[in-house]
């Protein structure tokens, strides 16, 4: 963590996706925790420039992923596996506002 910049600790500390582990081709399986995100609040903190680049850093890499995955097991892979959480559980205030303006 020393030596990286502020922003990209903060990224880091407050995001809401996760790649919890691997599919039976190597593509990592992505977990969305919109119910905790606060697409909102990142953009005040960063600016939506800093947002969009992260974002659009994580589908390149997926996409790597995927490439590298076809090419390895010679065979066409559509996509990748990601689950969407969007529960309500209660800790989070205006929860429902806070959800659907991440969307």
């Amino acid at each position: 963590e020393l030596g990286r910049p502020r922003r990209a600790r903060l990224v880091k500390a407050y995001g809401f996706e996760d790649q919890p582990c691997d599919d039976k081709y190597g593509i990592p399986v992505r977990l969305i925790r919109l119910s905790v995100a606060d697409g909102a609040g990142m953009v005040r903190e960063f600016g939506p420039e800093v947002c969009l680049i992260d974002s659009l850093s994580k589908l390149e890499w997926t996409h790597e992923q995927i490439r590298k995955a076809m090419f390895k097991h010679r065979k066409l892979i559509r996509g990748q596996f990601q689950i969407i959480d969007v529960g309500d559980y209660g800790h989070v205030p205006n929860w429902a506002g806070r959800m659907w303006a991440n969307l």
